[in-house]
């Protein structure tokens, strides 16, 4: 291991060997990267001491979060009325709420967006987006793609936050892309990475005022917390919302709250404000099977997405990833499978 110079941090840390996320990891390598200097106002609520439920109307216990009507679970449900599955899919899955996610494939994002979020406003529920299309996605792994550069990257992000507007939202930006800044090959890429990363943070605070914002930060098992805070500080946390944990992994919710917790502590030791965090709570009803992270067997769906508590800690348990689509072992990466899925709702 090589030790890792961030600007902004109070001091270098050394980085921990990858722990794996939706692709595993790559060997560090010593690099500065500067933080965007670009000044942005707070999006509403991004504070922990602002109003906890800014313009979302969010309160503990709230679960009426959105879920596609048209996702890939209720239409193989819809289909196949007559498998012995389909009940158990269809009430343990398909009828829970859980994140849409964009990228490449969701063809003009400004429309996807804006209709997504438009059809979870009149149904009086708020959508779980998750932007991911950055450069080099997933570091030519199974979810490998993004945008072709960075420019095309800022044009495709600034028009999902318009798509926002100022209706409600809850934004996972870019899973895995802060940590896996170590597999760029080289200095430049990773300060163009975080550049990238900051830079959508200002585009959601100016065109997506309702929206609240969390940076993915991997899980509990791949960086240290110091690490990870540092990183955070660097992609631009102290203006949004807070940070995602266990986004598409499987770790338990008791390792969760204590890796997110020394998070926030090392936020704090490094000069940040303490921030708030979610989880992907959508298979790790069972934990996590050692460090298998790819369609790993004997998984379970976890607690169905709902507030926690607000304004500090934990404070949403939220299904971000679909459950029975694959993470691209069992088959291609977002593929669903309807014996994946009926194995998730039955622990089996």
């Amino acid at each position: 291991m090589r030790q890792v110079f961030l600007v902004g941090a109070v001091a270098a840390v050394m980085l921990a060997a990858c722990g794996g996320g939706s692709s595993g990891g790559a060997s560090a390598s010593s690099v500065s990267v500067q933080a965007s200097s670009t000044a942005a106002s707070s999006i509403a609520s991004s504070s922990t001491a602002s109003s906890a439920s800014g313009g979302l109307g969010l309160s503990n216990g709230f679960s009426a979060f959105y879920s596609d009507p048209n996702s890939q679970v209720r239409n193989w449900v819809a289909a196949n009325p007559a498998d012995s599955r389909t009940a158990t899919i269809n009430s343990a899955i398909a009828q829970q709420a859980f994140g849409k996610w964009f990228g490449e494939w969701s063809g003009d994002i400004a429309t996807a967006v804006s209709g997504y979020a438009s059809a979870a406003q009149s149904a009086g529920k708020i959508p779980l987006l998750i932007a991911y299309n950055i450069p080099s996605r997933d570091c030519g792994s199974y979810s490998a793609g993004g945008s072709s550069g960075g420019d095309a990257y800022k044009t495709w992000i600034s028009a999902f936050a318009g798509g926002i507007g100022s209706k409600p939202a809850i934004v996972i930006l870019e899973p895995d892309a802060l940590m896996q800044l170590d597999c760029l090959p080289s200095d430049a890429d990773r300060t163009a990475r975080l550049a990238l990363l900051n830079y959508a943070v200002d585009q959601f605070a100016a065109k997506a005022p309702n929206a609240w914002v969390y940076i993915d930060a991997g899980h509990s098992n791949w960086k240290s917390a110091a690490d990870t805070a540092t990183r955070l500080i660097n992609a631009g946390v102290a203006r949004v919302r807070g940070f995602a944990l266990n986004v598409s992994n499987y770790r338990a919710d008791t390792e969760l709250q204590t890796h997110g917790a020394a998070v926030i502590a090392q936020l704090q030791l490094q000069g940040s404000a303490a921030k708030p965090y979610v989880i992907d709570s959508s298979r790790n009803g069972n934990g996590p099977n050692g460090s298998e992270w790819c369609d790993p067997a004997g998984r379970k769906v976890g607690a169905t997405s709902k507030v926690l508590s607000l304004g500090s800690g934990m404070e949403m348990a939220l299904w971000l990833k679909a459950p029975g689509e694959a993470d691209g072992c069992a088959a291609g990466a977002g593929q669903f499978l309807p014996d994946l899925a009926y194995r998730l709702a039955t622990g089996g």
